[in-house]
């Protein structure tokens, strides 16, 4: 009996440690340049006057980054209006294989969850999936599988800067591979192209959330005290 009380005590002070907490996330505040180009086959970085911009928020900002990678050169990202909020980030010439990418620092973390707001315009890409690469891109998990992408004011709420964020524009997903690595890139890639090159896609509010891991000490004081609660018990 006194082993059992010992180990729910260690447990009760080892779930007041562990808290979900915001790793990174992006809401797009500061807005891109419009119009502006995206390399061909390469890495276009979220930035303003060249330099990249990090996540607004989060435990784990410093380092982050936001882009882009299409294949046609005639792409070009905007930042129109967000979900519930001033900008968001979109781009057009939408070809299967074309994708965002968010990278972040997950040390310290676990129970890895990534969250977005998605929408499209009546002509662009409507089924996309997400991986992630803890290898800086040598090999690729997948995270979620095919997802269908709803479009805005599309028989739904529409997608609006003004008012309330829309919750039927939610894509979430857990990520076991992300869990405490020191760098995890999540690619959301489009399954299928849109219908037409001015087809759009926005993303917004892109968060990555775990629990803060305890560090030794933490584990040995929480056992402390855990063995402390028990002996007060008896």
């Amino acid at each position: 009996m006194k082993s059992y009380v010992c180990g729910a005590a260690f447990i009760a002070a080892m779930s007041s440690i562990s808290q979900a907490a915001v790793v990174a996330q992006w809401t797009f505040n500061t807005p891109a340049p419009t119009g502006t180009s995206i390399p061909v086959g390469a890495s276009y970085v979220y930035n303003l006057a060249g330099t990249p911009i990090e996540a607004e928020a989060g435990a784990q900002t410093a380092g982050s980054r936001v882009g882009f990678v299409h294949a046609s050169a005639s792409s070009q990202a905007t930042t129109p209006a967000g979900n519930g909020s001033q900008y968001s980030l979109s781009s057009t010439f939408w070809a299967a294989g074309d994708y965002y990418y968010f990278t972040v620092n997950t040390s310290n973390y676990t129970n890895i969850f990534i969250s977005f707001d998605q929408t499209r315009s009546s002509t662009g890409p409507n089924t996309f999936y997400i991986d992630a690469t803890i290898d800086g891109g040598a090999t690729y998990s997948l995270v979620k599988n095919d997802y269908a992408v709803i479009q805005s004011g599309g028989g739904q709420p529409a997608w609006s800067s003004s008012g309330a964020r829309q919750a039927n524009f939610l894509i979430s997903s857990a990520a076991a591979i992300a869990n405490n690595q020191s760098l995890v890139t999540f690619r959301i890639i489009a399954k299928t192209g849109a219908g037409s090159t001015n087809g759009t896609n926005r993303i917004d509010n892109v968060t990555v959330e775990g629990d803060l891991v305890p560090a030794p000490g933490s584990l040995a004081l929480a056992g402390l005290g855990g063995l402390l609660a028990a002996r007060r018990r008896r």
